[in-house]
């Protein structure tokens, strides 16, 4: 394990004097193991729909020294791919216990390949130099739904010297097998393809698109953000505790969005007649106490997902106002007025809040989110109803729908 992290530091590091517009360096991990491939496309038809040649190298040659070859010999441009070996080795009859790892490696760059660069799925490609080629025939045979041919590339002299007549034989096996008017079936699939498949798929939706969420939430005001109050006559936020709300927002990557969010909490209307008394001649004096109101927190924030995968956390921050309009206090006077002398007041204070949360997908479109936020606003002044500040705790259950196309980089 020791020799193959030095092989791949080796790899980052001669990487790095590659030109950047030609070469890429790409890890991913696989069987429990980080493995890297490196990758050259022609600039001249980047954004052009290409087959896919996968290279692998024979044991005395590195993908570092392949990738730096002269690739834009070749007419029909194609997206090279040059993977690395574990131990510089690819499984062959005597490799068999690395030969699943390296078979699910190849599955995973010729899948991955589709979706973040579009390449012809009718049209995969497998050189094998030397010994390598006992894979690459063995991938061939074993995924005729994904690979188109695959071919030997023997040498016998330097790899450079050698190169024209690989790329002739390139452009041959390119160009005698044009892509197919009509995708692979589905069913034409073995497990373990449709299965990376389908994990492919599945984090497609997680791409580029527009969320809408709805959720319920019960809110628990802090126990030290309230002044003194009297239950008959002032509202304690504490009381009122669920709270229904929705967040529509864009997801820019696959782990960064942008997000606008409102809820609402209602505080039911209450009153409470005192005593009654008369007020002389055939008028009647109420005594009455009184509350109600509805509390509008808003505002727009940025989501982060941390780990993407089938259960998906992620952390949160907005910033808003939250609108309060709440009546309380007592009253006197008649049956019919009594409600109009309530004191009522507006109220719009400055809102932060911070969220975390996970996402459980349950469809294509469609998953469920839970999250606890906490909400922090200034002190107001003087205190609405007995309330000195907006500010707590709301554990949060809803359903997040994932809208629009999915487009964008896995």
């Amino acid at each position: 394990m020791k020799a193959q992290r030095s092989f791949i530091g080796l790899i980052l590091l001669v990487a790095g004097i590659f030109p950047a517009d030609a070469q890429r360096l790409f890890t991913l991990k696989t069987d429990s193991l980080t493995r890297s491939y490196l990758l050259w496309e022609a600039i001249r038809d980047a954004g052009a729909t290409k087959p896919l040649v996968i290279l692998l190298h024979d044991r005395t040659t590195t993908p570092m020294t392949l990738v730096q070859l002269d690739w834009s010999v070749l007419r029909a441009p194609s997206l090279l791919v040059f993977p690395v070996g574990l131990r510089g080795l690819w499984a062959s009859g005597g490799h068999a216990d690395s030969l699943k790892a390296d078979e699910n490696f190849l599955l995973r760059i010729i899948l991955r390949a589709q979706h973040d660069f579009k390449t012809d799925a009718s049209r995969v490609f497998i050189v094998g130099m030397g010994g390598a080629f006992y894979f690459a025939r063995f991938f061939a045979q074993k995924h005729p739904a994904l690979v188109r041919a695959a071919f030997q590339w023997n040498r016998s002299v330097p790899v450079g010297n050698a190169l024209a007549g690989a790329a002739r034989q390139l452009d041959s096996l390119v160009a005698g097998n044009p892509g197919r008017k009509q995708p692979v079936a589905e069913g034409t699939l073995s497990s373990m393809e449709a299965a990376e498949q389908k994990r492919l798929d599945s984090a497609g939706r997680w791409r580029r698109h527009a969320m809408l969420l709805v959720h319920l939430g019960r809110w628990q005001q802090a126990a030290g953000s309230r002044t003194d109050f009297d239950t008959k006559t002032l509202t304690d936020l504490a009381k009122y505790h669920f709270m229904f709300g929705l967040m529509v927002g864009y997801s820019f990557t696959e782990k960064w969005s942008a997000f606008v969010e409102g809820d609402f909490l209602i505080i039911p209307k209450e009153r409470t007649i005192n005593n009654v008394s008369g007020g002389g001649g055939q008028s009647i004096k109420v005594n009455a106490s009184g509350k109600g109101g509805v509390v509008i927190p808003y505002g727009a924030g940025i989501r982060y997902t941390i780990l993407v995968r089938s259960i998906r956390p992620f952390v949160s921050g907005s910033i808003g106002s939250t609108f309060l309009f709440i009546g309380g206090g007592t009253a006197s006077g008649g049956p019919g007025s009594i409600d109009k002398t309530i004191y009522k007041r507006k109220e719009s204070i400055l809102r932060y809040a911070s969220a975390a949360g996970v996402d459980l997908p349950v469809s294509r479109i469609t998953s469920i989110q839970i999250s606890a936020q906490y909400t922090f606003s200034p002190k107001i002044e003087p205190p609405l109803a007995s309330v000195d500040r907006f500010q707590g705790f709301n554990l949060f259950f809803g359903l997040l729908f994932n809208l629009g196309k999915h487009e964008g980089d896995l």
